[in-house]
């Protein structure tokens, strides 16, 4: 019996770790994307030409190709993120 409570203890202790160490693993990811997240908004956000946020949004609901801050947008700033996130 003793050595049944023995196998329990330690396969309580093995499991305390593993848990630990997997949700401090999933927290790292979680961060590690956020972070992601955040600079492809930044890299789309500023370039040569100075556009702001509420800009950005309105061309790309819009969907209007003759505007030029959606070409700037789609054809420049959003390729230019996805090659870096790529890299």
């Amino acid at each position: 019996m003793q050595d049944g409570q023995n196998l329990m203890k330690f396969y309580t202790k093995i499991s305390t770790k593993i848990n630990k160490s997997s949700k401090a693993k999933i927290n790292i990811i979680i961060l590690i994307l956020a972070l992601l997240i955040t600079l492809a908004v930044i890299s789309i956000v500023f370039g040569s030409t100075k556009l702001s946020l509420k800009s950005i949004y309105s061309a790309l609901l819009n969907n209007n190709s003759a505007d030029s801050v959606y070409k700037i947008i789609v054809f420049v700033r959003i390729p230019r993120t996805i090659a870096a996130i790529a890299a």
